[in-house]
C-alpha cells in the first residue's frame, strides 16, 4: 500500500463551487467511487462532466495510486487571502469539530448522523491510508507506544512464586516441620518493547502525523512517539509485503496476543503492509454533506451558556388543525417551531438573545453598503420574527434580541466574536421590530465548542446593548423615510 502522502498537493475546492469529470479522474477516482459520490449526495451532476460539491470535508480514492485527494473546503473561505497550510489547519479544526459534534453533542439530533462522516473510536483504521492514520494517531494519544506483555519464569528475587513449578523442579530440604525450599521459582510479569514492532508503529504514528495530521485536526509534533530505528530499513522491508520481516513478526505477535486494543493494533499496521483486515467499504471521506447543522451547533454551543434553547422550543405549540367543526385532525402534519437558539443571557436578569444561524456566502461592503453572494430569503425572516413574537407572550416585559449570524472569518476577536453589521426588518408587519444582522469567526467558534466553553456574560451584555441601539436607530431611520442609519 502507498503510504506517502503530501496533502499540499490534494486539490482544493470549494462548497457548492464545480468540480469536472476530468479533476475527479485526476485526483485518482475510478468511475465506481465517482457514481457512489453522486448517489451518497456528496457531488450533484449539474451538466455533462460536471459535478457541484456538496460537501466539507477530506476525500481520496480507495486505493490511491498517486499523491491525489480533495480538499472539500466551506465556501466562508473562498473569498480569503488564507494559505494553503492555514486552509489546512482550519479544515483540521472543523473535522475535530465533527467528531464533537457526531460523539459529544447533546443537542444533536439523530437523524442528522448520515450526513457525518466520522468514524466512530471504536470503528478500526481500514485500508485506507487516511483512515488508518486516524487510527493510528488517536490510538496512540489514548494507549500510547506498543509494548508486548510477557511472563518471565525465573529463579530470581523478583515476582510471585510460583509453587507449582517449584515443587515439580526444586529439591528441598526435608525436616521435621516439613519440607524447606532454599531455591523457589518465580514468575513476574513485564511490559517491554518489541523491538521491530514497536520501531514499526513509532514509524507509523510518525508518518501519520507529518501526512495527515494536520488535516485531521491534530496540532502535535510527528516526533511524539519517539525515535526511529533504521528509517530506511523499515521503507525498504514494507516494500516487500508479506515476505518482509515485519509482516512475518506481526503475524507471529497475533497469534499470541489476546488484549483488544493489541489486536486491533496489529491488524492495522498489517493492513498497512497489505490491506488483510479491511471492511467491505474503506472510508474514503471524512466530512459532512450539511455543513450547518455543525454551524448552528457550534454557535448554539458559544451563545446559549445557561442552555435555554431546548426548554424554550419545547414550549413551541404544533400547528393546530382543525376540521369544521373544530375537532382535532387526526394524521394531520404535526410540525413546529424549532428555533436554531434561543439563549437567556444571566439568571438574575431577563434579557433574550434569539439566533440565527445562517451558512450563506455573504458579503458586505461598507461603503456604499451592499451585499454580495447569496443571503437569507423571506422565510428566514418571517421565522425569526415569528420566534420574537412567540417568545414575547412568553415573557412579555423582557428585552428581547434578534440576530441572524453569519460565518465570516477574521471578523471579531476573543470577548468580541459576534459583531453586527446592519439591520433587516419587515415594516408592513411590525415596524418596530428590527432583526440584527451579524458576523462570526467560525475559527473561534469552533475552537470554542471543541472546548465546551461559551461567551461570557459580559460579552453577550454588550453584544445585546449595541445590537439594541443598532435596533432603535434603525427603526427610528425607517420610521422616518431615511435610507441612511
Amino acid at each position: 500500500m502507498q503510504f506517502k502522502f503530501d496533502t499540499s498537493d490534494f486539490m482544493q475546492a470549494y462548497e457548492n463551487r464545480s468540480v469536472s469529470h476530468e479533476q475527479l479522474k485526476n485526483c485518482g477516482f475510478i468511475e465506481a467511487e465517482i457514481e457512489e459520490l453522486t448517489e451518497k449526495g456528496l457531488l450533484r451532476e449539474e451538466a455533462e462532466h460536471s459535478y457541484s460539491l456538496r460537501f466539507v470535508g477530506v476525500m481520496i480514492p480507495r486505493e490511491p495510486s498517486q499523491n491525489t485527494g480533495i480538499l472539500a473546503i466551506p465556501k466562508y473561505l473562498e473569498k480569503s487571502d488564507w494559505s494553503s497550510e492555514k486552509i489546512q489547519n482550519h479544515l483540521g479544526l472543523i473535522l475535530r469539530s465533527l467528531y464533537f459534534y457526531r460523539f459529544h453533542s447533546k443537542s444533536r439530533k439523530v437523524e442528522d448522523d448520515d450526513d457525518v462522516m466520522i468514524p466512530s473510536p471504536a470503528q478500526m483504521g481500514q485500508g485506507n491510508p487516511m483512515a488508518l492514520s486516524k487510527f493510528f494517531i488517536d490510538d496512540y494519544m489514548s494507549f500510547g507506544i506498543y509494548r508486548r506483555r510477557t511472563v518471565e519464569i525465573t529463579k530470581g528475587e523478583v515476582g510471585r512464586i510460583d509453587w507449582s513449578r517449584t515443587i515439580q523442579k526444586c529439591v528441598p530440604i526435608v525436616t521435621r516441620a516439613g519440607p524447606i525450599y532454599t531455591d523457589v521459582i518465580r514468575r513476574r510479569r513485564r511490559v517491554i518493547e518489541h523491538d521491530l514492532i514497536t520501531n514499526f508503529h513509532r514509524y507509523m504514528v510518525e508518518n501519520s502525523i507529518r501526512q495527515f495530521g494536520r488535516i485531521l485536526g491534530f496540532k502535535i509534533d510527528k516526533r511524539i512517539s519517539g525515535n526511529i530505528a533504521n528509517r530506511e530499513m523499515i521503507e525498504r522491508d514494507i516494500e516487500k509485503g508479506e515476505q518482509s520481516q515485519i509482516w512475518h513478526n506481526l503475524r507471529k505477535e497475533m497469534r499470541s496476543t489476546f488484549g483488544g486494543r493489541d489486536i486491533k493494533l496489529l491488524r492495522n499496521l498489517m493492513n498497512v503492509i497489505k490491506p488483510t483486515f479491511a471492511g467491505s467499504s474503506d472510508v474514503i471521506v471524512m466530512g459532512t454533506r450539511k455543513f450547518e447543522n455543525l454551524w448552528e451547533d457550534a454557535l448554539r454551543g458559544y451563545i446559549d451558556r445557561l442552555k435555554t434553547t431546548e426548554k424554550m422550543n419545547k414550549k413551541f405549540k404544533r400547528a393546530d388543525w382543525r376540521d369544521k367543526k373544530h375537532k382535532l385532525i387526526d394524521g394531520a402534519p404535526t410540525g413546529s417551531f424549532i428555533s436554531d437558539t434561543i439563549a437567556r443571557i444571566s439568571k438574575e436578569e431577563k434579557r433574550w438573545l434569539v439566533v440565527d444561524a445562517k451558512h450563506y456566502d455573504l458579503q458586505f461592503l461598507k461603503d456604499p453598503p451592499r451585499i454580495e453572494g447569496k443571503g437569507p430569503g423571506i422565510g428566514d425572516i418571517l421565522k425569526q420574527w415569528a420566534y420574537e413574537k412567540i417568545l414575547r407572550k412568553e415573557d412579555s416585559d423582557a428585552p428581547i434580541l434578534n440576530l441572524l449570524v453569519f460565518p465570516k472569518i477574521e471578523e471579531g476577536t476573543e470577548g468580541n466574536v459576534i459583531v453586527p453589521f446592519g439591520s433587516v426588518g419587515l415594516p408592513d408587519l411590525d415596524a418596530d421590530s428590527r432583526i440584527i444582522n451579524c458576523f462570526a469567526d467560525p475559527e473561534i467558534i469552533m475552537k470554542n465548542y471543541i472546548t465546551s466553553h461559551s461567551a461570557s456574560e459580559d460579552e453577550l451584555n454588550r453584544l445585546f446593548d449595541v445590537g439594541t441601539v443598532m435596533k432603535n436607530a434603525a427603526i427610528a431611520a425607517c420610521r422616518a423615510g431615511s435610507s441612511e442609519i
